[in-house]
């Protein structure tokens, strides 16, 4: 699956203290965590290969990838 990112990526202070809870989902996870998410995805776009998601012990599941979508089109899209 191929994920096309058009957003402009805002970070302040307040954002990345905030907490955030994915839609059917229990995970919670932190301003900071999502941030470093995106980034993810966003290499995952460069490379389209499933083996670079992998940063540390970070995993990106296909639902959280698709969460994490919806996140951004209602939090950072600004078209």
């Amino acid at each position: 699956m191929r994920l096309i990112f058009k957003y402009n990526f805002r970070t302040s202070a307040e954002e990345l203290n905030t907490t955030y809870t994915f839609k059917n989902s229990k995970e919670i996870i932190t301003g900071h965590e999502q941030h470093r998410r995106i980034s993810i995805l966003k290499s995952a776009r460069r490379c389209r290969n499933r083996e670079e998601l992998i940063r540390g012990r970070a995993i990106l599941t296909f639902q959280n990838k698709l969460q994490l979508r919806e996140e951004l089109r209602t939090r950072w899209c600004r078209r």
